[in-house]
């Protein structure tokens, strides 16, 4: 099993996955993104189907983690049409959270591919503002979301999507004045892991009461406060 991170997670982070048995892959920055997020999986992949989402570009930078990727889980890579870039909304091309048959995003700042994978596995698409969505979005289960995003929140539930509205901010992302709690979160089998200490946020008993109403558990990685890595995806 293979856990997939920025190359800035916190050593702390990637050593507790690694402890956990996982194989950890670090992604290197890709220049074209903001620098903070440049090296963040939720801006530089995205898992459709049987396919492995990315930027043209990237794969001259990251070839042999992509690959092992894809070697991994059976994947094929694809690269999309449209060009990358360090401004909205040529930066969140791939920044689209699946929760069960849903897929949640901005259809202003979408790749055009990710849109023709809803339609050909009849995903049901679920439409917000927030271009961010994957960062945004901490996914619990098939059906169960965690989320500072009034909006994703509103159109989540609106959906039939279990929500916990969670407060702003409390998450550290080096460059910016916060980060989102899906960035610093990802959930494989019946755990949520988290990149920090989830006590080090206020709704923290609300957030562990939520994940395991859906039969979760959580295990933080290390005893700092949240960091958004850009989500930790595992394959």
């Amino acid at each position: 099993m293979l856990a997939v991170t920025d190359i800035k997670a916190p050593t702390e982070c990637t050593d507790a996955l690694q402890k956990k048995g996982l194989e950890v892959i670090l992604l290197p920055p890709l220049p074209l993104l903001p620098a903070p997020v440049a090296s963040h999986p939720d801006m530089l992949i995205f898992q459709a189907g049987k396919l492995l989402l990315t930027h043209r570009e990237y794969y001259k930078i990251a070839r042999s983690q992509l690959e092992t990727i894809c070697r991994t889980a059976y994947l094929e890579l694809t690269f999309i049409d449209e060009t990358v870039g360090d401004t909205y909304p040529h930066d969140v091309l791939l920044n689209a959270a699946c929760v069960g048959n849903n897929v949640i995003f901005s259809q202003k700042s979408i790749s055009e591919q990710i849109k023709e994978y809803c339609a050909d596995q009849r995903k049901k698409t679920i439409n917000v503002k927030q271009g961010y969505t994957k960062c945004s979005v901490c996914i619990v289960s098939d059906n169960a979301i965690i989320t500072a995003d009034r909006g994703i929140a509103s159109a989540a539930r609106s959906a039939g999507i279990d929500v916990l509205t969670i407060s702003p901010g409390h998450v550290s992302l080096e460059g910016y004045d916060t980060g989102f709690i899906g960035g610093a979160s990802g959930g494989c089998g019946d755990t949520v892991y988290f990149c920090g200490d989830i006590s080090t946020h206020p709704d923290h008993a609300a957030i562990r009461n939520f994940c395991a109403y859906h039969g979760k558990k959580i295990v933080c990685l290390g005893n700092t406060p949240l960091t958004d890595v850009g989500t930790i995806f595992f394959f």
